[in-house]
């Protein structure tokens, strides 16, 4: 016990010859010593969060929040609303709970829609539900493509009649939300006009349009007899020669007066007439 009085009287004995300068000095650092070992043991306290749900309608998110402070699970908000999420350890625990009450209830829905008992509905119905089904299902194909983080597809059945002149055919419309760093090829956009064509009965690619959440149309028009569709193929055919001579020349080159020293830029001129021949061939002997 007086060791110990001792050692703090020979400590407060030095503090006290000090100048005042070194006393402030010394209280600084020991409260930024104080400071940062706070600062240390909140960030590796601090849990992992992943991802609970995202692209959530604002319905849902406020039950989502809801329920998360009703359980005291901490979560965080980003994508202004659209994403919450959790600590990774809980992910799963969280979600089964929701799913349990419906939550949330606003997602894309494929083909699990006729899971419920669907016994006395009427014919309308079913053929809602089944457009819903078909629409959620052909979404999520779609999802499935790098660069693309959400999508939603309009399929518009016209109503059947026994004229064929009124016959019409049916149309559809597919909204891409890119994400923040990827631009869609018109490769892409071909791919996504057919699948979405021949996923509907009766549907050309003519008639898919697609579009971006910024309002840009991606989709060309698919008619061949077109002279928009005739002209942005000649220019595709016209590039890719273009670019396919300027690489073999640049190899060329580059052998020679080595790589950097030479630059090549090619313009080709195609002849992209057509020209439809009908003969008629008569043998006077075969008479």
């Amino acid at each position: 016990m007086d060791t110990n009085k001792g050692s703090l009287g020979s400590v407060l004995g030095i503090f006290n010859k000090l100048s005042m300068q070194q006393r402030m000095m010394l209280v600084g650092i020991f409260a930024i010593s104080i400071l940062l070992l706070g600062f240390v043991v909140f960030v590796f306290n601090e849990p992992t969060y992943t991802t609970l749900y995202s692209n959530l309608a604002g319905e849902d998110a406020s039950k989502v929040i809801e329920q998360l402070t009703s359980q005291k699970i901490p979560y965080k908000i980003e994508d202004s609303g659209t994403t919450i999420k959790v600590p990774k350890d809980k992910v799963y625990e969280v979600r089964f709970s929701m799913a349990s009450k419906g939550i949330p209830n606003s997602g894309i829905v494929g083909y699990e829609i006729f899971d419920k008992n669907t016994m006395g509905m009427s014919e309308f119905m079913q053929k809602l539900n089944y457009k819903r089904a078909l629409e959620g299902e052909i979404s999520r194909t779609i999802m499935q493509q790098s660069g693309i983080e959400g999508a939603r597809v309009h399929i518009v059945f016209p109503e059947k009649s026994i004229f064929k002149e009124d016959k019409k055919e049916p149309t559809a419309s597919v909204v891409l939300k890119l994400t923040s760093s990827s631009e869609i090829s018109q490769n892409n956009i071909i791919a996504i006009t057919n699948l979405v064509a021949s996923s509907v009965e009766g549907l050309t690619p003519a008639k898919v349009t697609v579009l971006d959440t910024m309002g840009r149309l991606l989709s060309r028009e698919n008619d061949d007899n077109s002279f928009t569709a005739a002209s942005g193929k000649q220019y595709e055919i016209k590039s890719s020669v273009e670019s396919y001579l300027a690489q073999k020349a640049q190899s060329l080159l580059d052998n020679v007066l080595g790589y950097g020293n030479s630059v090549v830029k090619v313009n080709v001129d195609l002849n992209f007439k057509q020209v439809d021949k009908t003969m008629e061939s008569f043998d006077p002997n075969s008479q």
